[in-house]
C-alpha cells in the first residue's frame, strides 16, 4: 500500500466513501498524486483527528416524533411501517 496513490486508496478499516476520502484529503492539502510513504505523521495525525471530530448537521425530516414508536420506530398509525432516523422531524448538531 505504500506505493499506492493516497486517492486512489484507503485502509479498508475506514469504510468511507471514495467521494469523502477524496474530500478529506482536499481538505487537508494533499496532492492527488501523494503516494501513502511520503505521508509525514502530521499529516496522518491531522486526518485522524479530523475523521475523529467530524460534526453534521441532522435536518428534519416529516414524521413527527408523536407518530412513531421511539422505542422500535414503529409507525403508530402503519402497523409494520418502520423508519430511519433521517425522515424524523428532528433537528441537531450530532
Amino acid at each position: 500500500m505504500q506505493k499506492h496513490k493516497v486517492s486512489n486508496t484507503f485502509p479498508p478499516q475506514f469504510s468511507l466513501v471514495n467521494r469523502f476520502w477524496r474530500y478529506i484529503l482536499d481538505r487537508e492539502g494533499s496532492s492527488k498524486d501523494t503516494v501513502w510513504a511520503s505521508l509525514s505523521n502530521n499529516f496522518l495525525s491531522s486526518i485522524s483527528d479530523l475523521l475523529k471530530h467530524c460534526t453534521f448537521q441532522v435536518t428534519a425530516g416529516e414524521v413527527p416524533l408523536s407518530e412513531i414508536s421511539l422505542k422500535t420506530m414503529e409507525s403508530r398509525l402503519v402497523p409494520n411501517l418502520f423508519f430511519a432516523g433521517e425522515v424524523l422531524d428532528v433537528d441537531g448538531v450530532t
